[in-house]
């Protein structure tokens, strides 16, 4: 375990800082409230962009402190790969916490806006079905799988050491 602490410490730090970032959604952006039409291209792109902050942060650290300045992108997309299972592991208490204390009515707001809105809106019953706890529970520990291998291949090959 002990070699695999980096991995672990960066994994819990994502969820964290994903909870922070929910809460200034909902509390300064209003993306849960008045501007929740704004919410989807930009909370990809900005997920997206802490997603690889946080990898690369996490790899070069890994590269530095643990295999003293030489690692192989496979070694990189190996740590990458612990850390989006850490992070797909807590992300069903990071969904839970994020959607039952930072912003409860998120689903009943999204439901509405998504029915109500003039271009393309959905129906009903296929809000309510993307719209709730376990359908954000099980994409969120899909995405942040799925994301976190991509991320770890992608950074790997900006951390890893490059033969000369």
């Amino acid at each position: 375990m002990k070699d695999y602490r980096i991995e672990l410490r960066w994994g819990i730090l994502f969820s964290l800082i994903s909870m922070v970032w929910m809460f200034v959604e909902k509390n300064f952006l209003n993306w849960h409230d008045e501007h929740i039409n704004s919410q989807f291209g930009n909370h990809l792109l900005l997920l997206v962009v802490i997603f690889a902050i946080v990898y690369y942060l996490a790899l070069k650290e890994k590269k530095e402190h643990y295999y003293k300045g030489k690692m192989s992108w496979k070694r990189a997309f190996l740590s990458g790969a612990i850390i989006a299972v850490v992070i797909a592991i807590l992300s069903p208490l990071t969904e839970y916490f994020n959607y039952h204390y930072i912003s409860p009515d998120y689903f009943d707001k999204m439901i509405a806006y998504q029915t109500q809105k003039e271009n393309h809106p959905m129906s009903l019953e296929s809000a309510q079905k993307l719209f709730n706890m376990k359908s954000f529970i099980m994409q969120g520990v899909f995405t942040s799988f799925s994301y976190g291998m991509i991320m770890g291949a992608i950074i790997g090959l900006f951390v890893r050491t490059k033969k000369k």
